[in-house]
């Protein structure tokens, strides 16, 4: 079957006082029917960019799509008119953002916001809407959902916000679902409530999910697949498995070197050197090449293609496609 989504060369450019960028340069990936695609990266690498591309919901200005195409069910999102993009926005494509005090409308009830959504995609009269918005609500977990159809956002706590993100998201039968670290500031125990309600979902209705994060404990948890992000390009895709088992990029290897082990509390933990370079300011080749510990001078000079190694594993390194020698001890990183 084809992918619900495919996204080839995705170029997403902001203008700013100090000259124009990419944010997001070149990325492709795609998301199959029903399966967890994790989008993982440092602050700043482009996930959340790229999501608010294939929504179309960039601030323009600074912002706007350069080039590439965002296939999703076979049309290409980033042509259509906006009227048409409206109704693929919320109704076939859902998103929860990571703040959803902040991308909930005050002044609204929740379930007022809810039924909104269902007036508009499908049609529904007022009444019907928010019966269906205390379906919902209920399908999410939330406790007294039809009293909870009266309450204002900042009487919910985080987690209850988020379930009505979650709510509102999934509420017109969406065939794919952005969910934006939608597990910040919230603590372990509504986190894993969080995460279970997601993976319920998919399960039940058949949704592919994009999962944006940081976390790679939540990655190995929930997603099929990975993507790992830097500097505004994919670095390294693969299954989820061979991601954590056999990484094959020096950031993605830095990334799980970072993570707590069992047993080693007194051990101190592994951190890349160096900071994630500014977009505006980025090394003419490998991007990664400031930080790398298999840096070589010659890599200065040429970018690295994503290329596949093996089935399904594609990574952007020239280590890695074999152009230098795996038996070369880590070197400090030189400076260009």
């Amino acid at each position: 079957m084809p992918p619900i989504l495919s996204i080839n060369n995705l170029r997403t450019e902001f203008r700013t006082r100090e000259g124009s960028f990419y944010a997001v340069d070149g990325v492709s990936f795609h998301v199959d029917k029903g399966e967890v695609l994790g989008l993982v990266g440092e602050s700043g690498c482009g996930k959340s960019v790229t999501a608010l591309s294939i929504m179309r919901i960039l601030p323009d200005p600074p912002g706007h799509i350069a080039g590439g195409e965002v296939i999703f069910e076979g049309v290409d999102l980033l042509k259509l008119p906006e009227p048409r993009m409206r109704a693929v926005r919320g109704g076939r494509i859902g998103m929860v953002f990571q703040e959803p005090m902040t991308s909930l409308n005050p002044v609204f009830t929740v379930g007022d916001q809810v039924a909104e959504a269902l007036i508009v995609h499908k049609g529904l009269k007022k009444d019907q809407a928010l019966k269906q918005a205390a379906e919902l609500f209920g399908m999410v977990g939330l406790p007294e959902p039809e009293r909870l159809l009266s309450s204002y956002p900042h009487r919910l706590s985080g987690g209850m916000r988020q379930r009505v993100m979650i709510a509102m998201a999934i509420s017109c039968g969406p065939g794919l679902v952005i969910a934006d670290e939608p597990t910040t500031a919230l603590d372990v125990t509504i986190q894993a409530q969080i995460l279970a309600l997601l993976d319920d979902i998919r399960k039940k209705t058949g949704t592919a999910i994009i999962l944006i994060t940081h976390d790679l404990g939540i990655i190995a948890q929930m997603a099929d697949r990975v993507a790992v992000m830097y500097a505004g390009r994919i670095v390294e895709e693969a299954r989820t498995d061979d991601i954590f088992h056999d990484p094959l990029h020096p950031y993605t290897q830095g990334l799980l070197a970072s993570i707590p082990k069992p047993g080693e509390s007194q051990k101190r933990l592994s951190a890349i050197p160096g900071m994630v370079p500014k977009l505006s300011e980025l090394p003419r080749g490998c991007k990664f090449l400031p930080r790398c510990p298999y840096a070589r001078p010659e890599y200065a000079e040429t970018e690295p293609e994503l290329a596949e190694i093996k089935p399904g594993h594609r990574v952007r390194c020239f280590r890695a496609q074999g152009k230098q020698p795996y038996f070369l001890k880590p070197i400090r990183p030189p400076k260009f």
